[in-house]
């Protein structure tokens, strides 16, 4: 049978990190898209999919410094900046 090496400090590491997160999610964005769900259960997933980032986009509100706003009813100068703020933060 094949014995696996000791697992180094670096996979160690890796390991308890990924044991450690704390998956986060927003309740409201949550909530958009269990409902749209829902509303699309017998639709194709990948379709199911995009109407789900659609109603997330139209109804979720963004808080940003104190500010709160639909995201579509922002100017896509805004837009743009929370989507590059979002991808900088996965």
């Amino acid at each position: 049978m094949y014995s696996f090496r000791p697992a180094s400090d670096r996979i160690k590491l890796m390991h308890q990190l990924i044991r450690d997160r704390v998956i986060q999610t927003d309740a409201e964005r949550a909530l958009i898209v269990t409902e749209s769900n829902k509303i699309n259960e017998h639709v194709v997933p990948i379709i199911k999919r995009a109407r789900a980032a659609y109603d997330v986009c139209s109804q979720m509100t963004v808080r940003i410094a104190g500010y709160s706003a639909y995201f579509v009813e922002l100017n896509a100068d805004c837009q743009n900046d929370i989507i590059r703020r979002t991808e900088n933060a996965i």
